[in-house]
């Protein structure tokens, strides 16, 4: 029963499902489709609004930034540099940026600023800061 026990711990610490970027992530998805739904009302900004930028744009741009702190979060990962293992989340983000519908592969820079950037800059932000914490620690 122990065993059963740890192990569900090591999974949940290992997916990090004990961290709340997944869950925030799930919350600005929901966020997202509920403006669409609503109508997808443009951004007040005329400018922002001439090139279609509306109010759901927002919440997707979160749930791309708290989908690359998730997987930054991983308990694999190795705390001290960055090394092999990084490989697969990268992976996912490179392929949930480059998974899009056809009709958006004309639209590459809206794709870039609204998927990979922030889903890279969460990554990024939440692994070199994993490893100034150790580092800092360790002196």
């Amino acid at each position: 029963m122990d065993k059963d026990v740890e192990l569900q711990k090591n999974m949940v610490n290992v997916l990090a499902l004990n961290k709340p970027w997944l869950y925030l992530c799930i919350c600005s998805y929901v966020a997202m489709w509920l403006l669409v739904w609503m109508g997808n009302p443009l951004l007040p900004i005329s400018s922002l609004a001439n090139y279609g930028w509306a109010w759901h744009h927002i919440p997707e741009i979160l749930a791309f930034l708290f989908l690359g702190m998730w997987l930054a979060s991983w308990g694999f990962l190795s705390s001290s540099s960055f090394n092999y293992f990084d490989l697969i989340p990268l992976m996912l983000l490179i392929i949930t940026s480059v998974a899009q519908p056809p009709l958006y592969l004309s639209l590459f820079w809206l794709i870039l600023i609204i998927v990979s950037i922030p889903s890279f800059f969460g990554y990024f932000g939440m692994r070199w800061n994993r490893i100034r914490k150790t580092r800092s620690k360790a002196n």
